[in-house]
């Protein structure tokens, strides 16, 4: 056990909002590598951004919360990740997050005990939202994280030294991953989803024990992969092509009826959130046949599909791609150019009337068009600085050099947040390669 100066021996609102955006960063900083290492159960790489999409969200969404009941600010953060949702791993995420926010109801602040019963509600959950659960995954991680916390808890009298100590059982167990799942084995590498549910703990227990997160060293909790980790587990076809995801709200939804109708048409089939909403992610050939069975269950919204075959093959090509490309919603370019070329593009803010959106994040393209001719105000406003940063410093990781292109200066803040952006990041002049009347283009 490691001895810690920092002796907390509860959780309110406040405290638990400021592990939650210490584990958000450091998860956000590490989705590259989870990116990397991502084959189950399809190679696409996206875990890492999918985890981290979910948790920035619930920084964003959570970041006027002042709550001082935790119980009450553990119903916005799991709010806030069922909203933001990505992916498989995401969505598992945001149901953990909904059983720990049960698991606290009505509390004003939580003791250790009362923190591992919680987690204990919340791996229950995060397993009961799984059609198919499989050995090797997150669950199991979260399982043998939350078991801990139940078996020993009265062990100790604060929480850093409790969380320390699970951390480093969960890490034993992330590192048993790569037995326990074929696909795993073949690649050689631990399951994506498992590690990124660790490096959430990791955030959190070095903030407990520093108050920040800047590292004088930084210790691997993986070997990085030798090789080229998706070669090793190309796929030329997958039985269902399309990830479909969407949003469901009504009243008294039934999750089981749900979960059968939509589990018919797929696999990988998550049904995460509460009896008002409802995050549904399945892997199928059919994803409007899923829209439209999620329309008998109430207001859908948040609807997405991507074709992960396609993912897959871009994901292999983008190898001998040299330079990354990034852009601003308004380009419109079709879906096929963007993943072809993996084209990143940073969403701008849509207001209509009193609601706040992110352009083809938020809401469709289709969905807009319905929704203006009833509106009574529409305005945009530039990406944020944040988005920016965040897709800048994937690309830097992934290419060797970016290509940026921006609504002229004269006519949006777009291209000046770009070069803000650059500077900030990189500590460098950027070179302006067009300035044109129609557009402008940045190259790092």
């Amino acid at each position: 056990m490691k001895s810690s100066t920092t002796r907390i021996q509860y959780l309110d609102g406040i405290r638990f909002k400021r592990v939650i955006n210490a584990a958000a960063k450091r998860l956000i900083e590490k989705h590259g590598h989870l990116n990397d290492i991502n084959v189950f159960p399809v190679p696409d790489g996206d875990t890492g951004s999918n985890m981290a999409g979910t948790m920035d969200n619930v920084v964003k969404k959570s970041a006027n919360a002042l709550d001082q009941s935790i119980g009450k600010m553990s119903e916005v953060i799991a709010e806030s990740a069922l909203l933001g949702a990505r992916g498989n791993s995401g969505v598992i995420l945001a149901q953990f997050l909904c059983g720990f926010s049960e698991g606290v109801k009505g509390l004003q602040r939580v003791t250790l005990k009362d923190f591992s019963d919680a987690a204990s509600n919340a791996s229950q959950r995060a397993l009961e939202a799984i059609s198919e659960p499989k050995e090797g995954t997150i669950l199991t991680v979260i399982r043998d994280w939350s078991d801990h916390l139940s078996a020993n808890h009265q062990n100790y009298n604060n929480f850093h030294d409790l969380l320390y100590d699970s951390l480093e059982h969960a890490k034993v167990s992330v590192r048993a991953t790569k037995e326990k799942l074929a696909a795993l084995k073949a690649a050689d590498v631990v399951d994506a989803g498992a590690l990124g549910f660790v490096y959430l703990l990791e955030g959190i227990v070095e903030f407990t024990e520093r108050g920040n997160l800047n590292r004088q060293e930084e210790q691997s909790i993986i070997p990085e992969p030798s090789g080229a980790v998706h070669d090793r587990v190309a796929v030329d076809s997958l039985t269902f092509s399309f990830c479909t995801e969407c949003m469901i709200s009504g009243e008294d939804i039934d999750r089981d009826a749900l979960r059968e109708e939509i589990g018919a048409l797929g696999d990988s089939l998550v049904v995460a959130g509460t009896s008002a909403k409802i995050r549904v992610h399945v892997h199928t050939n059919e994803p409007e046949t899923v829209f439209e069975i999620a329309e008998k269950y109430g207001e859908v919204s948040h609807h997405k599909k991507e074709d992960m075959l396609e993912q897959h093959r871009n994901l292999l090509a983008a190898k001998e791609q040299r330079t990354g490309i990034l852009t601003d919603s308004t380009c419109d370019l079709p879906d096929e150019l963007l993943k072809k070329y993996d084209i990143r593009v940073a969403p701008l803010k849509l207001y209509m009337d009193d609601k706040e959106m992110l352009d083809k994040v938020d809401v469709s393209t289709e969905e807009f068009n319905k929704m203006l001719p009833d509106s009574k105000s529409v305005k945009t406003s530039q990406p944020s600085p944040g988005h920016y940063k965040a897709l800048y410093k994937d690309l830097n990781e992934s290419y060797e050099e970016v290509v940026a292109f921006a609504i002229p200066k004269h006519v949006s803040l777009s291209c000046s947040k770009n070069v803000f952006t650059v500077k900030r990041i990189f500590a460098l002049p950027s070179l302006m390669l067009k300035h044109r009347k129609r557009q402008n283009a940045l190259l790092l």
